[in-house]
């Protein structure tokens, strides 16, 4: 069963796919289920989690000034608490919300397969250098990198004397740093930087699509997104343009990669969904978007006094949708707990 969260009367439920309530609105703030599991806050300083069924796996104090916990990814929850002073410890929760894996490092990235990202200080600098450990908690990767990015369809993207390469999970170089910028494999395909412009390589780091772009994002159902001249559009693994860069470019960072068939464009400020073929499916007038997962996506409209959040299904047909004044809206989806 496909879940959403919904807020109603300043508490969170979930509904599904047709906009029935199924689970009552009882949680102080609820997450979108991942893997079947959404973290939940049954109070502000309560941490758990449930399955679909609403069934609580389990529920605990969580300290801190603020706090925060991510979605469980390799079965691991990442928590972190702050205290008055700015000061930030992070640990891991398992399944039954056990602290498995306490963390003594500057920062940690969330498990990605298998591997998490972590960075210390060294000795005598102010900069970071950056390793991964395992699910066990175990360094797996020695901390000798200037960043280390999160692992994608086995290989992550690290930075090496202001150039940027990958590695394996065995910490093996395995395309040479040689790049202003990279990001993240997916569908095969990676973007890079050189000479201030954006294309992509395959994992044996041969450029596949030249460096022509102001701006790209990542391959998704086989389009991504490209910018050049501050218009977008979208390319194929080919790099052939199959949908002119004629969209509007944006201060909002909202992901453009198609979702469920359909990808984010804005006009005049406002957003909108396009499909494959360019064509517009939803019409721009939305201020905020979230992309199309299991055939909805959470949009909001909001001016001075109001905000109104729905989720629409991929015809634009709005399925659940609540307004409520712009105070009593807020809530604590940007940050902390």
């Amino acid at each position: 069963m496909n879940l959403f969260p919904v807020k109603m009367h300043n508490r969170y439920g979930y509904m599904d796919q047709h906009g029935n309530v199924v689970i009552e609105p009882r949680y102080h703030y609820a997450k979108e289920f991942h893997n079947g599991i959404a973290v939940v806050w049954p109070y502000k300083n309560r941490l758990g989690a449930i399955d679909t069924t609403g069934r609580l796996l389990f529920e605990q104090g969580i300290g801190g000034d603020k706090n925060w916990a991510n979605d469980f990814y390799d079965n691991l929850c990442l928590v972190t608490e702050e205290d008055y002073d700015g000061y930030e410890t992070f640990y891991f929760l398992d399944m039954s919300g056990k602290r498995v894996i306490d963390i003594d490092y500057k920062s940690i990235d969330d498990f990605s397969e298998g591997l998490a990202s972590f960075a210390v200080r060294t000795l005598g600098s102010w900069d970071p250098k950056f390793g991964a450990i395992n699910t066990n908690g175990m360094v797996e990767i020695q901390p000798e990198y200037d960043y280390l990015g999160k692992f994608s369809e086995g290989l992550a993207m690290v930075k090496i004397n202001e150039k940027y390469g990958f590695i394996n999970k065995s910490g093996r170089l395995v395309i040479q740093p040689a790049y202003q910028q990279a990001r993240n494999f997916s569908e095969n395909l990676v973007a890079v930087k050189n000479d201030n412009k954006w294309g992509f390589i395959n994992k044996s780091g041969s450029l596949v699509i030249r460096c022509m772009y102001d701006n790209v994002e990542a391959f998704a159902q086989g389009y991504a997104a490209v910018c050049r001249n501050a218009k977008w559009g979208y390319i194929n693994t080919k790099g052939e343009e199959v949908i002119h860069t004629r969209f509007e470019e944006s201060t909002s960072n909202y992901k453009r990669n198609f979702s469920n068939g359909l990808a984010a464009f804005s006009k005049n400020y406002r957003w909108g969904f396009i499909d494959k073929n360019g064509a517009v499916v939803v019409e721009p007038k939305y201020t905020e978007i979230k992309p199309f997962v299991n055939g909805l996506a959470k949009v909001t409209i909001e001016n001075d006094y109001e905000e109104t959040n729905s989720y629409i299904d991929t015809t634009g047909k709005t399925v659940w949708s609540k307004t409520e004044d712009r105070y009593s809206a807020y809530n604590f989806d940007t940050d902390y707990h």
